[in-house]
């Protein structure tokens, strides 16, 4: 067995197998039969950067409402996750990607594999006004915390300002404005600048990426049965919250 991680003078080289799902999911593992714990790290490769004009910040406030999905029957990832020991959840958002990732102990993969593909496959279904509602008002919070109120904060936006013209994607940070997080109301469903955001983050198709650690076989035969067709797309099977 290869050992997990190799030195090559003082640079790690981590013992990494790849494979592809039929669903086109690319899968990542490095094993470490020493850890008692497995993480899982899911990747879109879709961020601000993907955003038009009049929808700065759509990317980062749907990595916000991305915590629930249909078959999870109101509940949060995160209170499903703590439940079966995790001791870690949380998500990013980026120019280019957007990362959900979690740690917790091995004989719980198979639930964090279920929950990343109901995210993947059935996030729209789930999502309503009040959540909506919800988590614009927490990202704007977000903003005025991190940004508008912290030392030399607005001092991004400005240099961001300054570099990239009207209508350019990065003019506005991954946070985005408040006039444009804010502008979009319910119903959900007759929003179309909403509707295409989240099948854009929804519909990556064979750009996701997942990393995990644990047993490859294990990772393989649990991720085969989560990810059973391509997630997102009409018709994909998905299980029912146990």
């Amino acid at each position: 067995m290869t050992a997990p991680v190799e030195w090559d003078g003082a640079v790690p080289r981590f013992a990494v197998h790849a494979f592809t799902l039929p669903c086109g999911l690319e899968v990542l593992v490095h094993e470490d039969p020493g850890v008692p714990l497995c993480a899982v790290w899911m990747g879109y490769r879709v961020g601000s950067s993907d955003e038009g004009d009049g929808t700065s910040g759509f990317a980062h406030l749907f990595e916000h409402m991305f915590k629930n999905s249909l078959h999870l029957n109101g509940r949060h990832h995160y209170e499903v996750l703590r439940e079966v020991g995790a001791t870690d959840a949380n998500a990013q958002t980026g120019t280019d990607r957007t990362l959900y990732h979690e740690t917790m102990p091995r004989a719980a993969l198979e639930v964090a594999l279920w929950i990343e593909a109901d995210r993947m496959g059935y996030f729209l279904p789930a999502l309503d006004d009040v959540r909506l509602a919800r988590q614009q008002e927490v990202v704007r919070a977000e903003r005025r915390q991190r940004y508008e109120n912290a030392p030399y904060g607005p001092e991004r936006f400005a240099v961001a300002e300054a570099l990239y013209p009207e209508g350019h994607p990065l003019r506005y940070l991954t946070i985005g404005r408040h006039e444009d997080i804010a502008a979009e109301t319910g119903p959900v469903e007759d929003s179309p600048d909403l509707v295409r955001a989240g099948q854009r983050h929804a519909g990556a198709g064979r750009r996701r990426r997942q990393r995990r650690r644990g047993r490859r076989g294990a990772v393989r035969r649990a991720g085969s049965a989560a990810f059973r067709r391509r997630p997102g797309r009409r018709g994909a099977r998905g299980h029912n919250a146990r």
